[in-house]
């Protein structure tokens, strides 16, 4: 299970608004993306690297230039997404 900060939840809102300006469906393209990647972290928590801050993980957004940033829980805890 995932557990998503308030903070995940505006930085993805953001970006999408940011890219609908020029694109609305790469937003589109994007946010489907992140959501489906940030659902895997559910099956495979420690599919993304180790963090630059200590205690988290990172999950790169390929092909984008995008990061989740989060922190693996045990199995039995949900993982959070932090930011993006």
């Amino acid at each position: 299970m995932i557990v998503w900060q308030e903070r995940a939840i505006k930085d993805v809102e953001h970006l999408s608004d940011y890219i609908s300006q020029d694109n609305p469906r790469a937003a589109v393209d994007v946010q489907t993306r992140i959501i489906t990647l940030t659902k895997q972290l559910s099956e495979f928590p420690l599919s993304g690297v180790a963090g630059e801050i200590t205690g988290t993980r990172q999950l790169y957004v390929q092909p984008y230039p995008y990061l989740i940033i989060y922190r693996a829980s045990p199995p039995e805890r949900a993982s959070e997404a932090i930011s993006w």
